[in-house]
């Protein structure tokens, strides 16, 4: 293999290559046969041991809140600026539910009514056409109103087929 001449195009690009590859330039007084060694020693020197991984602590992962649904109150969604004061009466308005729901919302609600060791007098139903599409508002009526406030603070709340009460007196 034959040297490079200084100064000629080779020895400049192999200045330049070193530059990039070592971060550094050397100055090259002749192109013999010991520049191999010079540059092995050099990259020794260069090698570092690499330092330990920081080990990172998981951050914690906050899952999200489940969104839980919850019946319409019977009667339709009222704005809550407007609302006065509840009178206290012996019915309850439980949900404003899809007609189709109406039997095995009110098998869930006697279930949950008799958890509590109450009883009704009669369960009665409303049925309201909006736009073609049959709803029913369930109100549950009871003996005093003593009893039906009792029974509001206890099932306010409670999950019946999948969704939270609104219990509002009616």
């Amino acid at each position: 293999m034959t040297a490079a001449s200084a100064g000629s195009a080779f020895s400049t690009l192999s200045k330049s290559n070193e530059a990039c590859k070592y971060g550094f330039k050397r100055t090259y007084d002749d192109l013999d046969g010991n520049e191999q060694e010079v540059l092995t020693e050099l990259a020794r020197k260069r090698v570092k041991k690499a330092a330990p991984k920081k080990i990172s602590k998981p951050k914690k992962v906050i899952p999200p809140k489940p969104v839980i649904e919850v019946w319409r109150p019977a009667g339709g969604e009222k704005p809550t600026k407007r609302r006065k004061a509840e009178k206290l009466t012996d019915t309850l308005g439980l949900a404003r539910l899809s007609t189709w729901r109406v039997e095995a919302f009110q098998e869930a609600v006697e279930k949950l009514i008799d958890q509590h060791g109450f009883a009704f007098e009669e369960i009665t139903t409303t049925e309201v056409v909006h736009g073609g599409e049959s709803v029913t508002d369930v109100c549950v009526k009871f003996r005093s109103e003593l009893v039906a406030e009792v029974v509001k603070e206890l099932i306010d709340g409670q999950m019946v087929e999948g969704r939270k009460l609104q219990v509002k007196f009616a």
